[in-house]
Protein backbone atom coordinates (compact mmCIF):
# COMPACT_ATOMS: atom_id res chain seq x y z
CA UNK A 1 0.00 0.00 0.00
CA UNK A 2 1.52 3.30 -1.07
CA UNK A 3 1.50 6.63 0.70
CA UNK A 4 -0.85 8.04 -1.95
CA UNK A 5 -3.47 5.39 -1.28
CA UNK A 6 -3.20 5.94 2.48
CA UNK A 7 -3.54 9.71 2.18
CA UNK A 8 -6.34 9.33 -0.38
CA UNK A 9 -8.26 7.02 1.95
CA UNK A 10 -7.70 9.36 4.90
CA UNK A 11 -8.88 12.40 2.92
CA UNK A 12 -11.92 10.43 1.74
CA UNK A 13 -12.70 9.49 5.35
CA UNK A 14 -12.38 13.11 6.48
CA UNK A 15 -14.72 14.20 3.70
CA UNK A 16 -17.24 11.48 4.62
CA UNK A 17 -17.09 12.44 8.30
CA UNK A 18 -17.61 16.12 7.57
CA UNK A 19 -20.56 15.32 5.31
CA UNK A 20 -22.05 13.23 8.10
CA UNK A 21 -21.56 16.07 10.58
CA UNK A 22 -23.30 18.50 8.22
CA UNK A 23 -26.22 16.09 7.80
CA UNK A 24 -26.58 15.54 11.56
CA UNK A 25 -26.26 19.27 12.26
CA UNK A 26 -29.06 19.89 9.78
CA UNK A 27 -31.20 17.23 11.52
CA UNK A 28 -30.56 18.85 14.89
CA UNK A 29 -31.30 22.34 13.58
CA UNK A 30 -34.54 21.26 11.95
CA UNK A 31 -35.59 19.44 15.13
CA UNK A 32 -35.18 22.69 17.05
CA UNK A 33 -37.28 24.56 14.46
CA UNK A 34 -40.18 22.12 14.64
CA UNK A 35 -39.94 21.64 18.42
CA UNK A 36 -41.96 18.43 18.15
CA UNK A 37 -38.89 16.28 18.15
CA UNK A 38 -38.62 13.34 20.49
CA UNK A 39 -35.73 13.89 22.96
CA UNK A 40 -34.50 10.37 22.20
CA UNK A 41 -34.17 11.30 18.53
CA UNK A 42 -32.20 14.40 19.43
CA UNK A 43 -29.86 12.47 21.71
CA UNK A 44 -29.39 9.89 18.95
CA UNK A 45 -28.38 12.73 16.64
CA UNK A 46 -25.93 14.04 19.22
CA UNK A 47 -24.37 10.58 19.56
CA UNK A 48 -24.09 10.32 15.79
CA UNK A 49 -22.46 13.76 15.71
CA UNK A 50 -19.82 12.52 18.16
CA UNK A 51 -19.29 9.38 16.07
CA UNK A 52 -18.72 11.48 12.97
CA UNK A 53 -16.30 13.72 14.87
CA UNK A 54 -14.39 10.63 16.03
CA UNK A 55 -14.23 9.40 12.43
CA UNK A 56 -12.71 12.69 11.32
CA UNK A 57 -10.20 12.67 14.21
CA UNK A 58 -9.11 9.12 13.38
CA UNK A 59 -8.63 9.97 9.71
CA UNK A 60 -6.63 13.09 10.60
CA UNK A 61 -4.35 10.90 12.75
CA UNK A 62 -3.93 8.52 9.81
CA UNK A 63 -3.06 11.41 7.52
CA UNK A 64 -0.59 12.79 10.06
CA UNK A 65 1.08 9.37 10.45
CA UNK A 66 1.43 9.04 6.66
CA UNK A 67 2.92 12.55 6.49
CA UNK A 68 5.41 11.75 9.25
CA UNK A 69 6.34 8.45 7.59
CA UNK A 70 6.94 10.18 4.28
CA UNK A 71 9.03 12.83 6.03
CA UNK A 72 11.12 10.13 7.68
CA UNK A 73 11.64 8.34 4.39
CA UNK A 74 12.76 11.57 2.73
CA UNK A 75 15.11 12.34 5.63
CA UNK A 76 16.66 8.86 5.39
CA UNK A 77 17.06 9.15 1.61
CA UNK A 78 18.89 12.48 1.86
Amino acid sequence: MGINSITGSALQGIHKGLQGMRRVASDIASANQVQQSNPKDLSRSMVEMQQQANLVKAQVKTLKAADETLGTLIDEKV
